[in-house]
């Protein structure tokens, strides 16, 4: 499972998401980040 910043989450976001307790993406988390950067590389 990749983590937040290797999704590219900005660091403001990701101390965001880390103060609300979290640590990893959930799966579908992970997905819908992953699926525009991925899309717009192309």
């Amino acid at each position: 499972m990749k983590t937040f910043e290797e999704l590219g989450v900005s660091g403001e976001i990701r101390r965001a998401i880390e103060e609300m307790g979290f640590v990893q993406p959930m799966p579908v988390q992970e997905e819908v980040i992953t699926t525009p950067t991925t899309e717009g590389a192309r």
